[in-house]
């Protein structure tokens, strides 16, 4: 078991992505978790889950806009890419990993755009 200090420190970094991804009334209830490990785990599941459904989405569209026909191999190829950063991500939960995850949504719906 980790101890308070580092755990709080981890908790601190997690709710400062989750702040980012997630709605606020489901922040709330997850601060409101008195245990430390508990809401640890909720904060990496909850954003674990909004980066996956953001990814599935951009997924879906780029298959959609590939079935039109339209030149998504750019913004496919940065999907892949960012696949891969997320699960990295899941796995360290580093605040560069972080970074480069939204600068890859961002690039991606730039393509998106440009189609």
């Amino acid at each position: 078991m980790k101890k308070e200090g580092d755990l709080k420190t981890e908790l601190k970094k997690l709710k400062h992505f989750a702040e980012i991804l997630i709605e606020k009334d489901l922040l709330k209830k997850i601060n409101k978790i008195e245990d430390l490990e508990e809401r640890k785990l909720l904060y990496q599941y909850s954003i674990k889950a909004k980066l996956e459904m953001r990814y599935a989405e951009l997924k879906d569209t780029l298959h959609r806009l590939d079935s039109k026909n339209k030149d998504v191999f750019v913004a496919m190829t940065k999907l892949y890419l960012l696949g891969s950063k997320i699960r990295l991500f899941n796995a360290t939960c580093e605040g560069d990993d972080f970074k480069n995850i939204e600068s890859l949504f961002k690039e991606i719906k730039k393509e998106i755009k440009n189609v």
